[in-house]
């Protein structure tokens, strides 16, 4: 993504990287001088809503499969 920043792109979205701390630090480091970074944080504490993202991630991801 940092070399299609440099050759012009304007916006990017890194998606579903699980950041933490260290991984944060390790793209800042990428990036500096060069573009831009936020990082944007989603928090979901209804219950329901985790019970059913968890149900479909065991449903749709091949990690989850029975062989």
């Amino acid at each position: 993504m940092i070399s299609w920043m440099q050759e012009g792109g304007q916006v990017g979205i890194f998606d579903a990287t699980n950041s933490n701390k260290k991984r944060r630090n390790m793209l800042m480091k990428l990036a500096e001088g060069r573009c831009k970074i936020i990082f944007l944080e989603t928090i979901c504490n209804d219950v329901n809503i985790i019970e059913r993202n968890i149900h479909l991630k065991i449903q749709q991801s091949p990690d989850y499969t029975e062989e």
